[in-house]
C-alpha cells in the first residue's frame, strides 16, 4: 500500500513539472504551430472576428485562405453576428433631442443656417481683409515683428531675447548709479569690497572712453591702426603686423660694433 503511495506521489511530481514548464521549451521541443497548420472550423471562427479589410488582406495571402474568406456561410454568419450587435445597441443609444442638443443630428434647417452663417463669416473676413493695414503699419505698432534675416517662427523668441537683453543693460545702468547702502538695501551687495571690485572700470570701458575723446577731438590720426583710405578711423582688433626679424649673427656682428665704439669712446 505505501508503495503504491509512493508511486502515485511521485506521478504527480511529475505531472507538477510539466505544467511547470514554460510554454516556449514546449514549442521548441514541438514543431511550431503556423496557420496553414490549422483546421478550417479554427480559422473561420477567427475570420468571423475580423473587420472587413482585414478579411480582404488576409484572402490575398494564400488560396486556401482565400476561399475560406469568402466562404458564403462565413458572411451569413457575419450578418447575423452584425444584426445581434446593431440590436442590443440600438437600445443604448440617445434620443434624438439629445442628439439635436449636442449638434449631432442636423436637421435641414439647422444644416440651411450653418452654411448662411459660414457664408456670412467669410463675407466679413473678406471685408476685413480690403480693409487691414499693411505690413509695415503693423510692424510699426508693434503687432507683426520685423523678421529681419530670421525665420518668422523665431521672430517672437528673438523679440524676447532682445528685451532681455535691454532688461540688462537697464539693470547694469542703474546698479552702476546706486550707492552702497542703497545695493545693500536692494540686496545687491554684501560687502563694501566685493561692491567696490564690482563697480571697478574695465579696461576695455577705459579704452572706448580715451578713443571717444580722441575723435571728438580731431586727435584720432595717428593714435591708432587707420584703414587703408587715410580717413583717420580708428579701426580696433588684431591687424597684421609685419616684422622683420635680422639673423642671430647680423643682431651679434652688430653688437660687437657698438660695444667697440663704447670701449674706444671709454678710452
Amino acid at each position: 500500500m505505501s508503495a503504491s503511495v509512493a508511486g502515485f506521489d511521485t506521478d504527480n511530481d511529475d505531472d507538477g513539472e510539466q505544467q511547470q514548464q514554460p510554454r516556449e521549451t514546449l514549442l521548441q521541443e514541438n514543431e511550431r504551430v503556423s496557420l496553414d497548420t490549422l483546421p478550417d472550423e479554427i480559422i473561420l471562427a477567427v475570420c468571423e472576428l475580423l473587420d472587413v479589410p482585414e478579411l480582404g488582406a488576409l484572402g490575398k495571402t494564400t488560396h486556401r485562405l482565400r476561399t475560406l474568406s469568402t466562404d458564403p456561410l462565413l458572411h451569413k454568419v457575419r450578418l447575423h453576428r452584425a444584426k445581434a450587435t446593431l440590436a442590443s445597441s440600438l437600445q443604448h443609444r440617445p434620443s434624438l433631442p439629445l442628439l439635436r442638443d449636442a449638434q449631432i443630428y442636423l436637421t435641414r434647417r439647422q444644416h440651411t443656417q450653418r452654411v448662411l452663417s459660414r457664408a456670412l463669416l467669410g463675407i466679413r473676413l473678406k471685408h476685413h481683409f480690403l480693409t487691414r493695414p499693411s505690413l509695415p503699419a503693423l510692424q510699426e505698432r508693434g503687432v507683426v515683428y520685423r523678421c529681419g534675416g530670421i525665420a518668422p517662427a523665431l521672430a517672437g523668441k528673438a523679440r524676447a531675447l532682445e528685451r532681455e537683453r535691454v532688461k540688462d543693460r537697464l539693470r547694469g545702468w542703474v546698479v552702476e548709479r546706486l550707492s552702497f547702502e542703497e545695493a545693500v538695501g536692494c540686496g545687491l551687495a554684501l560687502d563694501r569690497a566685493g561692491w567696490e571690485e564690482g563697480r571697478r572700470e574695465g579696461v576695455r570701458s577705459i579704452a572706448r572712453r580715451l578713443m571717444a575723446r580722441w575723435g571728438n577731438d580731431g586727435q584720432g590720426i595717428g593714435k591708432g591702426k587707420t584703414g587703408g583710405s587715410g580717413s583717420g578711423m580708428v579701426c580696433w582688433g588684431r591687424g597684421r603686423v609685419v616684422r622683420y626679424d635680422p639673423p642671430r649673427a647680423m643682431v651679434l656682428g652688430l653688437k660687437r660694433y657698438f660695444e667697440k665704439l663704447a670701449a674706444e669712446g671709454g678710452n
